[in-house]
């Protein structure tokens, strides 16, 4: 990687592959601080298998750079706790990329939620909405509610919603069904399982267009947070 197409961010960490996006620690070149961030660049254009609920796989082009510079257009206009924080960004078409604040608790993916209160689950599920109903005031869904999706920031307990390049504008009904599945994604959280599960044992859900949601992966992808990375 030519650390100088990034400006003043210089990499501390070799990147890693996470969905859609080549991942990178870095630090601020002109500050005295030893901060990390996060870069993120969209992974070159191909193809990928896409996968369903119902068992289906298709292989499809994939268009990384222009869900990319749509995340970056949407994660720059927000401004909450409960959301990832952009720091610097470039809509450069040819090679775009964004900084965001290093989330040093991890993934959701990552925490076991066995031993929290009752009441520290809830909490943990209130500010998820919270950050769930900024998004929604800004005219968007989110659609994609997966665990590695919700990070944690350094105190283990503050959640951060990331991965905003499938955020969609949103009507009412669609602002409704997006907290519908955040509310079985967690539910499934605290149960040690995914939403997938969920809907994979529950056959009628299938028939309800609520649920008409479909996983995205490569199976090509090695999924690795930078935020899941403990300094």
């Amino acid at each position: 990687m030519n650390s100088k197409q990034f400006g003043k961010w210089e990499p501390v960490e070799a990147g890693a592959r996470f969905g859609k996006s080549h991942v990178f620690l870095v630090t601020d070149s002109e500050s005295e601080s030893d901060e990390l961030f996060v870069l993120k660049q969209p992974k070159p254009e191909g193809t990928t298998a896409r996968s369903y609920p119902d068992g289906r796989i298709e292989e499809v082009a994939t268009n990384y750079r222009e869900e990319f510079l749509q995340e970056i257009k949407i994660a720059a206009m927000m401004d909450h706790p409960n959301v990832i924080k952009v720091v610097d960004y470039s809509l450069d078409e040819e090679s775009p990329w964004m900084v965001t604040e290093y989330c040093k608790g991890g993934t959701m993916a990552d925490t076991d939620l066995s031993e929290w209160t009752i009441e520290e689950k809830l909490e943990l599920l209130r500010l998820i909405c919270q950050g769930a109903a900024y998004i929604h005031s800004k005219g968007y869904s989110k659609a994609d509610w997966a665990r590695q999706n919700i990070l944690l920031k350094a105190d283990g307990l503050t959640p951060v919603i990331c991965d905003l390049e499938l955020c969609q504008k949103a009507d009412v009904n669609e602002i409704g069904n997006d907290m519908l599945k955040l509310t079985f994604t967690f539910w499934r959280l605290v149960e040690g399982k995914s939403f997938y599960d969920h809907w994979n044992q529950k056959p009628e859900l299938k028939r309800n267009k609520n649920f008409r949601g479909r996983r995205r992966h490569s199976t090509s992808d090695t999924i690795m947070s930078p935020h899941a990375i403990r300094t």
